[in-house]
């Protein structure tokens, strides 16, 4: 006796414990429009990390550039200015010049005061893109690689090489960093920048109280400055100019605020500008 054949089954039919419902579909459709949504997986974007580090980098060019400019503007002018005005021509107009001088000038080492803010900001960014891209280090003195990571304080060989990581990070916060002098100067960006600035400054108030003191006293209000003391005096004023500017453009250096690295960030170099 033969079995009977077993029941055909039609491939397109789907056995009803197979079929997918209406829910499980809905269900699939709101998680991928929920993961499109949510944040990406924690994870480091090489790509997206280097073209950061690039605009970083051109940051701090585009600023470097900036400063050269204002220096050379500012030290020409100020050369020139008091190459040829103090006794000669009208005391009205070289005063009138000097105060003019001295409002731009002044209206600049503004300016660069903020652009140094923005370029230490610059060179802080880089320093932490180098760390996230893991650049190979080419010296043995700092943890971590590249350019500004690596860039070495102006310090005695000897007395930066003795000092251990945890004691360079320490002179670091403290601001006790013994840099090298030229001088007796520091050999620092900002130090460079306030020598310059304050000279122009204090040129600029040479040339005024130069105007000032060859004008006529009105109604004899005040003696006129004794014959031959109106350079020493405006000079001597000049001076005080060029001390007191000097004096703000460091205080500037020290107390502006300044970004702080993470907390994951290599901090073995963290020194600024110098």
């Amino acid at each position: 006796m033969t079995e009977p054949d077993p029941p055909k089954v039609d491939s397109n039919v789907i056995p009803h414990a197979a079929k997918p419902s209406i829910e499980s579909l809905i269900q699939q459709l709101a998680g991928a429009i929920t993961n499109t949504r949510a944040e990406p997986q924690a994870g480091v974007d090489k790509v997206a990390l280097r073209a950061d580090y690039q605009t970083a980098v051109d940051m701090v060019k585009v600023l470097t550039d900036i400063r050269f400019r204002c220096l050379v503007f500012v030290t020409a002018v100020i050369t020139v200015a008091n190459a040829l005005l103090p006794g000669t021509g009208d005391p009205v107009t070289r005063l009138m010049l000097g105060i003019v001088g001295f409002v731009a000038t002044l209206g600049i080492a503004i300016y660069e005061l903020r652009n140094s803010q923005l370029y230490e900001s610059a060179i802080h960014r880089a320093k932490v893109l180098e760390d996230r891209l893991q650049l190979l280090p080419s010296t043995q003195i700092v943890h971590g690689g590249g350019l500004f990571t690596e860039r070495p304080p102006y310090v005695e060989k000897s007395y930066w090489k003795d000092l251990t990581a945890e004691q360079r990070k320490q002179v670091v916060s403290d601001k006790s960093v013994r840099f090298m002098k030229f001088w007796f100067v520091p050999v620092k960006h900002d130090h460079g920048l306030a020598l310059i600035y304050g000279v122009a400054l204090g040129g600029w108030i040479y040339l005024i109280t130069d105007g000032l003191l060859a004008l006529s006293p009105p109604a004899a209000m005040w003696q006129p400055a004794p014959p031959g003391w109106t350079r020493v005096i405006a000079g001597s004023v000049g001076v005080v100019g060029f001390m007191v500017s000097v004096f703000w453009f460091v205080y500037h250096d020290r107390h502006r605020f300044q970004h702080s690295a993470p907390s994951d960030a290599p901090q073995e170099n963290p020194v600024k500008s110098a």
